[in-house]
C-alpha cells in the first residue's frame, strides 16, 4: 500500500479491529461496529494504529467524531509507537465538546495546553505533529498549536476510543510534505 492512508470501515463488524491495523501495545483493542470504530472494555481505553504503511516522524491523523463519547476522549492519534503505550491524541468527549490535547507516554495520559476550540457530532477532528509542534484542526480549522518534546519522532498514525460508547469514522492519515517541515524550520530559525 501507499500514503495516503484510508478506511471508511464500511464492512462487517470486527472485534477486534482487523485489516491494516494494529492495537497499541498496553491499549485495550478497537472494534468495528455498524461500520463505526469503537472501544471494547467499558472504564478503559482503546487503539490502533494503520500498519500498512510506514510513516515518517512528521505526519498527520483524521477521523470524524459520529458519536461522542460521554465517558472519555476520542480521536486521531500521532506517533503511535509499536512497543510501548506511547502516543499524541486530539480527542473530545460529549459534555467537553471542545477539542483537547493529550500525550500518553508508557500509559500515563496527559493533557497539553489549554483546551482548543468547540466540537460537534459529525465534526472532523484532524491532528498534525511536525517536530515538537502539535496542531490540531476541527473541520480544516486550525487550533492553537501547542508544543511538547514527550514523544519526538517515529510512530504512526490511528485512533483512540475511551470505554465502550463513542464511534469514530471515515479515518485517514499521511506525512506531512517534507517541504513544510523545512520551511517550518527555516522560518524558526530566523525568529
Amino acid at each position: 500500500m501507499s500514503l495516503p492512508a484510508s478506511d471508511n470501515f464500511n464492512r462487517d463488524d470486527e472485534n477486534p479491529l482487523a485489516g491494516n491495523w494494529t492495537t497499541v501495545t498496553g491499549q485495550k483493542a478497537s472494534r468495528l461496529v455498524n461500520n463505526r470504530v469503537a472501544g471494547t472494555v467499558s472504564g478503559k481505553s482503546s487503539a490502533a494504529y494503520w500498519n500498512a504503511d510506514a510513516f515518517n516522524d512528521d505526519h498527520w491523523s483524521q477521523a470524524t467524531i459520529s458519536l461522542k463519547n460521554p465517558n472519555g476522549h476520542d480521536g486521531p492519534i500521532c506517533r503511535a509507537q509499536d512497543d510501548a503505550n506511547t502516543f499524541y491524541l486530539f480527542g473530545v468527549k460529549s459534555g467537553v465538546d471542545y477539542g483537547r490535547y493529550y500525550k500518553c507516554v508508557a500509559g500515563t495520559v496527559t493533557q497539553i495546553g489549554s483546551n482548543a476550540g468547540a466540537v460537534a457530532q459529525s465534526d472532523v477532528l484532524k491532528l498534525q505533529v511536525v517536530g515538537d509542534e502539535l496542531t490540531g484542526s476541527i473541520n480544516g480549522v486550525a487550533q492553537t498549536a501547542q508544543t511538547d518534546t514527550a514523544i519526538p519522532s517515529g510512530g504512526s498514525a490511528g485512533l483512540r476510543e475511551y470505554a465502550t460508547d463513542g464511534r469514530l469514522d471515515d479515518w485517514s492519515g499521511d506525512n506531512v510534505a517534507t517541504g513544510n517541515r523545512r520551511r517550518r524550520l527555516l522560518l524558526g530559525s530566523c525568529a
